[in-house]
């Protein structure tokens, strides 16, 4: 987008340098260069000038098509890469549930071992 900027004010730049070159040459040599040769450079300068803008402009929109194509290419590894991550994360929330799953079921078969027949409905810690 900068680029952009200062490639429009460079050229804009440009013009009004042309512009008043032009000027300058024209007051000085009032009536040394005959009329017709003048209109014909200015003409072709103008004509070089819009040439020029027309490829600044071509120029212009072809880099912002590319930003746009390279932009749009990273979003999409950006969420591709999001949804790896939040997949990995759920696998791996899933595994440590199943883990602290089994271990649950271990220590309450342990508990139930443990406690004398007749006293698994008494709560083990009093309070």
């Amino acid at each position: 987008m900068e680029l952009t900027i200062i490639v429009s004010v460079l050229a804009t730049l440009g013009v009004v340098a042309m512009v008043m070159a032009i000027a300058v040459m024209f007051n000085r040599l009032k009536g040394k260069v005959d009329v017709n040769d003048f209109r014909e450079l200015t003409n072709t300068i103008f004509n070089e000038i819009e040439t020029n803008l027309r490829e600044q402009n071509d120029n212009n929109v072809k880099l912002n098509r590319d930003f746009n194509d390279t932009l749009r290419e990273v979003h999409q590894i950006l969420d591709k890469a999001d949804e790896e991550i939040k997949n990995d994360v759920y696998r791996e929330l899933t595994d440590i549930r199943r883990f602290i799953d089994s271990r649950c079921d271990k220590l309450d078969n342990k508990i139930q071992a443990l406690t004398p027949a007749g006293e698994g409905d008494k709560p083990l810690i009093k309070g």
